[in-house]
């Protein structure tokens, strides 16, 4: 097993060495011939090899561990240790190369070729754009699954596939409308950088990407200094919106590392890039956690910078419910909600654009905080009140027990009449305003933090033998408050559920049993009559 490591290290190597020497300096050192070194497509190349290698180097630095103890000799043991360190850093470097390469440039010629090389495509050809016409490529696997998909989902795989076709079609024609596609910066308080590894947002990523949005990344807390748009944004005409995500405020630093930070210092950093955006006009989606800092008295650092909008997040009473289950009833921070029409949510307000996209489609939230709305803010989503929700103060202890050992509390949270509150709450709110030096800017504002992740709305169930996804409204939620921050109202469409939809009205008993007499006699008398008529008119 050794030998074949020493055989993939070696394959390895040479693969980079290839991919990262200059042209024509095969032997060369890379170092200090930077104006020969290769451009973007080369780095992709490189970001993609780093994918590949990574978790190669881990499963090598995970079975050189294993193997450690088993050496033959000292010297041995010592060789094996060595390797197993090197591998170990190498795979952290890997990770880290191959999750930059996310934030690199692709043209849309790129992806054309990219499609086309994988088989047949459908081209939609729009209006010039930049002196080249505009073009887009849709991979017709995608648009046409194989006919073995039909016959193993039956009329699912049709209706699934209309969806697919229709959504495919609707991004690229944004493609096409859009001059200038926004750009969404993730901003966090984390410590390394996440955004793009698998599992956690590599979904929206993808459903970005289709909709020619590209992503960036920026962690305040190791940088900050914001990150630069101009392999992106070479003309400077993109429009940013950055997206936060709050860390968790309670959490302490890491024992032993000497670069970890307690969760209250990172939230102040975050609150901090916050408050400069916010000053410069930035457009910002903001999404909350609970936060412990109104519990000493003080304001929450990501919460008070929006308040200069008209929205007051109550950061330290998060909602909580009970729930009726097979160990009896249990307290719960997840909460499903359907918002009504748009006309019947907000009465005496113009419904906002966001608020029509989500109208009617299922929602899951967690702990979720009551977000007070003034002027100039408008209310987005609501969360209705019941017997079964409230709004806890005594929250903390819950917060930090895991999740799947929450059920076990012998005390979980409780409502308290003297010191929590029954809803109903506003938990999402859009608000337009302007800076001290007169500058427009627009934010959304989600009392929830981790509703976008792949984990909360790509789940999926049957329904009359169709997978449908559980949660539409967290996806759809984000798609219109991109588009609305980066001012591209007329992109957003309301759901269907949004507008009133023209009914037939009861039949009353009496109107039908006129309507079968008319069926069973009234119809064969009226040809009668009509054959007499035509009768007589012959004589």
């Amino acid at each position: 097993r050794l030998t074949d490591v020493a055989a993939f290290a070696r394959v390895a190597a040479r693969q980079v060495r290839e991919a990262v020497e200059p042209d024509g300096d095969p032997g060369g050192n890379a170092a200090g011939d930077v104006a020969r070194a290769k451009p973007n497509a080369d780095a992709r190349t490189v970001a993609s090899l780093a994918g590949d290698i990574a978790p190669r180097l881990g499963t090598i630095a995970d079975e050189l561990a294993r193997a450690m103890p088993d050496a033959p000799t000292e010297e041995a043991r010592l060789r094996v240790r060595d390797a197993q360190r090197l591998a170990s850093s190498l795979r952290d470097e890997a990770a880290l190369v191959a999750q930059m390469g996310t934030g690199l440039n692709t043209l849309d010629l790129e992806r054309i070729e990219s499609a086309l090389a994988t088989g047949e495509a459908a081209l939609m050809v729009g209006p010039p754009r930049d002196g080249a016409p505009g073009v887009v490529a849709i991979d017709l696997n995608e648009l046409f699954p194989p006919t073995a998909y039909y016959q193993a989902a039956g009329l699912a795989g049709e209706i699934e596939t209309a969806a697919q076709a229709e959504r495919l079609i609707a991004n690229a024609l944004t493609v096409l409308t859009d001059p200038a596609r926004p750009i969404v910066v993730f901003v966090h308080g984390e410590i390394q950088r996440w955004v793009g590894r698998a599992g956690i947002m590599t979904g929206l990523l993808e459903r970005l990407g289709r909709a020619g949005i590209d992503h960036a990344e920026w962690a305040p807390v190791i940088d900050e200094r914001e990150p630069d748009l101009t392999e992106l944004d070479p003309a400077g005409e993109r429009p940013a919106v950055y997206v936060f995500i709050s860390p968790d405020s309670s959490a302490a630093s890491a024992p032993g590392n000497p670069a970890s930070r307690p969760g209250a210092d990172r939230a102040e950093i975050v609150g901090r890039a916050l408050e400069s955006l916010l000053e410069r006009g930035a457009p910002v989606l903001v999404n909350l956690n609970p936060s412990v800092f109104p519990t000493f008295g003080d304001d929450d650092p990501i919460a008070a910078p929006l308040e200069r909008l008209g929205i007051r997040v109550s950061s330290a009473t998060p909602i909580l419910r009970n729930t009726a289950g097979p160990a009896g009833r249990a307290t719960t921070v997840s909460h499903r909600l359907v918002p009504g029409r748009v006309a019947g949510l907000f009465s005496g307000q113009e419904p906002h654009p966001i608020a029509e996209a989500v109208a009617g489609l299922p929602f899951t939230l967690d702990w979720p905080l009551p977000v007070a709305v003034d002027d100039p803010a408008t209310p987005v989503l609501a969360l209705g009140g019941s017997d079964d929700a409230w709004a806890e103060d005594d929250w903390l202890g819950f917060w930090r027990t895991p999740r799947n050992q929450r059920a076990l509390l012998a005390a979980p949270p409780e409502f308290d009449a003297d010191a929590d509150t029954r809803g109903p709450w506003t938990i999402a709110a859009a608000a337009r305003g302007s800076t001290e030096t007169g500058r427009r800017t627009r934010a959304v504002v989600v009392g929830s933090n981790a509703w976008f992740l792949d984990r909360m709305w790509r789940s999926q169930q049957l329904v009359g033998g169709r997978p449908v996804l559980t949660n539409p409204g967290n996806v759809e939620l984000f798609d219109a408050a991109v588009l609305w921050l980066a001012g591209r109202d007329e992109l957003i469409a309301a759901s269907p559920t949004a507008r009133p939809i023209a009914r037939i009205g009861p039949v009353s008993d009496g109107g039908l049993l006129a309507l079968r007499w008319g069926l069973i006699a009234g119809l064969p008398l009226s040809i009668l009559a009509a054959a007499g008529v035509w009768h007589a008119l012959r004589r």
